[in-house]
């Protein structure tokens, strides 16, 4: 009964060992990442009319009229606060020769300005989104942009989820595409082509307890709890970002060792018991 005790006791800490070793060594229980695409489109309707010849057969040709985006965008920017949870970020949008049509500001008794939250969501309700931000960590999946109203205030808010994922013990990673390939999307009835973008901005906040483990062609500038990361992203191109914890890698290389050090020890007992009754038999 006692051998039986005893042997039950070693099973249990051999589980527990190789358990704590898959826990804090692999990637078993974490999440998986995959390259995720962002995308920008902008609103057909909402868009400038112009020209165009078409080919009907042999060289025969006849106008027509498309669709060309308003505005030429230079860059989208986002501001990263939280890499962890759901939590409200700035956005922006840098346009080349935007011309503001809408103004959102009224003065006030004092001489100072007060923006107009009703005008701006009786402009929302009356106008279709001249463009559409797509990226699988905002929340929704996808933002969309009335222009007047984006650049009537120096940034917008959003909710994002979270910007990483932990794919093991301490280490957070995402890895994100710009995806500028011609395609459409559809959003209430309306039709959304690819946008033309320079390139995608991240500007991340880096707490001080964690190494930058993969980023090429990255700033980084110190600040106050951390580090800021900026990253500009062409059309095309991919951005892999994996980051470790500090403190958590010294718990994770303590245990993986303790783990696999006890491991070996129950195992030795076992084979021991093993063979100390086929020396009696």
């Amino acid at each position: 009964m006692k051998i039986q005790i005893k042997t039950f006791i070693l099973v249990v800490i051999l589980l527990i060992s190789i358990g704590s070793y898959l826990y804090f060594s692999t990637p078993l229980f974490y999440d998986k990442i995959s390259l995720e695409p962002i995308k920008i489109y902008y609103g057909v309707s909402q868009g400038d009319v112009q020209k165009v010849s078409v080919t009907v057969s042999g060289n025969e040709t006849q106008q027509s009229i498309a669709s060309k985006q308003k505005y030429p965008i230079r860059y989208v920017k986002f501001k990263i606060s939280n890499l962890f949870k759901e939590s409200w970020n700035e956005f922006k949008i840098g346009y080349e020769n935007f011309k503001q049509e809408i103004n959102f500001w009224y003065m006030v008794g004092d001489g100072s300005e007060m923006y107009n939250t009703t005008k701006r969501l009786e402009y929302e309700k009356n106008n279709i989104p001249d463009y559409l931000i797509k990226a699988s960590f905002i929340k929704n999946g996808f933002v969309p942009v009335w222009s007047q109203v984006w650049n009537s205030q120096p940034t917008m808010s959003v909710i994002i989820e979270p910007f990483l994922k932990q794919t093991s013990y301490g280490i957070w990673e995402r890895e994100y595409f710009f995806d500028t390939k011609f395609s459409g999307t559809q959003l209430n009835g309306e039709t959304y082509l690819t946008a033309e973008v320079k390139n995608i901005i991240f500007e991340i906040n880096i707490p001080d307890n964690f190494k930058i483990e993969s980023a090429d062609d990255i700033k980084l500038d110190k600040v106050s709890g951390g580090y800021l990361l900026t990253k500009e992203l062409e059309s095309g191109k991919t951005f892999h970002l994996v980051i470790k914890d500090i403190e958590k890698e010294k718990i994770k290389i303590i245990t993986g060792f303790s783990s696999l050090a006890l491991f070996g020890i129950i195992l030795a007992m076992f084979i021991q018991q093993w063979y100390e009754k086929r020396r009696k038999k």
